[in-house]
């Protein structure tokens, strides 16, 4: 939307659009001189020794400090009828068709883009942890809770192949690695346990998985 456009016809033109007037700037104010009379814990809230038709009113930034509201000539809203004046008055956004440069920063795509393949073009992990062979919902008696040896490894990188997990063992795998077939499932690292070393003591021979 074009900013200037929106406020071309002035501060009245957005109050009369906002269904704000006088009468309700009026209201506003009486209410808070009520409000300080009336409060009564040992202090008084700031009140103004002034009426509103006292002050000077001018929503001009060019006119000087002397010129100016000293309080908003607006009613406070909520923050949901803020925005749902925000919706009803904020115009259609237009849709145009440009290359695809550098003066694109800054817009809004305005209907998805698809890639014309997967990218990454293998089943992927989204997470440090273990590939497992998960049960289909409903199957009796199985679960990945438990005792698994870790099988195998899977790095983020898409040289070599793969050995095929098989049931009841699991595989590590980083970010971004490619999923070992038959797996169909990746338990995240914090909901497991090391559970036992290999005998060299440099890699997990059994994880716990929670």
């Amino acid at each position: 939307a074009n900013s200037r456009n929106l406020h071309a016809g002035g501060v009245k033109k957005l109050e009369s659009e906002a269904g704000v007037g006088a009468t309700q700037n009026h209201h506003h104010h009486h209410h808070h001189h009520h409000h300080g009379h009336d409060h009564g814990h040992g202090h008084k809230t700031p009140k103004a020794h002034t009426l509103p038709s006292e002050r000077p009113q001018s929503n001009d930034p060019s006119a000087g400090p002397n010129r100016r509201y000293r309080s908003s000539p607006y009613p406070m809203l909520s923050v949901d009828e803020a925005l749902r004046r925000i919706n009803e008055h904020t115009p259609e956004p237009e849709v145009i068709e440009v290359p695809v440069t550098t003066s694109l920063i800054g817009s809004v795509i305005a209907e998805d883009v698809y890639a014309a393949e997967a990218v990454p073009a293998y089943r992927a992990s989204i997470v440090d942890g273990y590939a497992v062979i998960a049960p289909e919902s409903g199957s009796a008696g199985q679960s990945t809770k438990g005792i698994f040896p870790v099988a195998s490894i899977a790095h983020a990188n898409v040289g070599g192949n793969l050995e095929p997990l098989q049931p009841g063992t699991i595989a590590r795998i980083t970010t971004g690695a490619p999923l070992p077939p038959n797996a169909n499932a990746v338990v995240m690292v914090e909901d497991t346990t090391l559970d036992s070393c290999t005998p060299d003591g440099k890699e997990e021979a059994t994880v716990e998985i929670l």
